[in-house]
Formats: C-alpha cells, structure tokens, sequence
C-alpha cells in the first residue's frame, strides 16, 4: 500500500490576492475594509512586496491583517520536519504583513495562539465602528484667509 502525506508547504499567492481583491472591492460604494487571515507568506507570486504596499496605499481601503505566523511557526518547531517549512523567516512574514495593514491605514494583529481571539475581533469592530474621514475643500479658492463656516454631521446610516 502506498501513503501519500500531504504536503509540507503550499504554494500561497498572498500579494496577487491581496492586489485581486482591492481591485474588487474598489467600486464597492461606502464603508469597507479587508479582513485578512494569513501567515504572511507569499511563495508563488506573479506581483512584487513593493507593488502591493503602492496597490494598498492607494486603494484607501483598510486592511485589518490577523497574521498567523507566530502560531504557524510554533507548530511548525512542534513538528520540526526538514524542508520549506523550516527554513520560512516567519519574523520577515509577519513584518510584511503588518506594513501591508499599516500602509492601508488598518491594523495588524499578531497573537501567540488561536485560543481566544475574541479581544482581537473586539479591536477590529471597534475600530471599524469609529472610523470616520473627514474631508473639506473651500468653495472660495481666490483668499484663503478669509473666514467659512463649516457644518459636521453624522449619519447613521450605513
């Protein structure tokens, strides 16, 4: 009888799919924001680190990255296993990860286990429910010294 295990490492596409899913959600109208789940890795790619900071940081989305490489590598020394898996720089990982979910103005969230991740999706909801950006551009361009008077509401209604 012939066992096949599974394979160490998969081949992940973090950037092409982080690049996909701006571009998805770009005509979306409203609030939105990105809930990535990821170890960070990105091992078979057809779009650069460089590119997907520039994609994100234009897309004015927030990204709110739950990075998994603290946990991934802390089973990954449990079942120490020679290959790919050992030699992944999961600080490298999880650092990209952090500078994506920065760089789009969201957060990044990096625990040492998957047993209570209840604060962390606390933190998010939190922080998506006060997000507010606030714009203004004059109608009277000719003296910027001159005095205007500003309204500021909130809606309510999403």
């Amino acid at each position: 009888m012939l066992n096949l295990d599974s394979p160490e490492l998969s081949e992940t596409n973090l950037y092409d799919a982080i690049i996909f899913t701006t571009a998805q959600i770009q005509p979306v109208t409203g609030r939105k924001a990105i809930i990535l789940i990821s170890s960070g890795i990105d091992t078979f790619n057809k779009t650069n680190y460089q590119d997907v900071l520039q994609t994100v940081r234009d897309a004015g989305t927030p990204i709110y990255g739950l990075a998994l490489s603290r946990v991934l590598h802390q089973i990954a020394d449990m079942e120490y296993r020679p290959g790919p898996v050992a030699k992944t720089d999961w600080t490298r990982a999880e650092r990209e990860l952090q500078e994506i979910a920065t760089t789009s103005g969201g957060r990044s969230y990096a625990p040492e286990n998957t047993i209570n991740l209840s604060p962390i999706y606390d933190d998010m909801m939190e922080n998506l429910r006060v997000r507010y950006v606030i714009a203004y551009r004059s109608s009277n361009d000719l003296d910027p010294n001159s005095p205007r008077s500003v309204r500021v509401a909130l809606l309510t209604n999403y």
